[in-house]
């Protein structure tokens, strides 16, 4: 499967130390990758990268949506299943 980016961000010094302030366009993100929890709150799991060299608005940090899901032979369940045996 193909990349899904749905943001960029850049590294800012803050008076805490360095944090990652992201973007992320919900608009780029398809609904086939996102999971409701049992409290009903909706959820994307994301993948941030250092990018090679910064953009021409220097971000130095891309986001991607995270598209792994286990398969069948491994003998994990989807997590994004909804049934009541999910341990938490």
């Amino acid at each position: 499967m193909s990349k899904i980016y749905c943001g960029k961000g850049k590294e800012i010094n803050g008076k805490y130390g360095a944090f990652y302030k992201i973007n992320i366009c919900i608009d780029d993100i398809p609904v086939e990758h996102m999971f409701k929890a049992k409290s009903g709150k909706r959820y994307v799991n994301l993948l941030v990268s250092e990018m090679r060299q910064p953009d021409d608005k220097g971000n130095t940090h891309t986001v991607l949506v995270d598209t792994w899901k286990p398969s069948k032979q491994s003998g994990l369940e989807d997590f994004r299943d909804d049934s009541d045996n999910i341990p938490f």
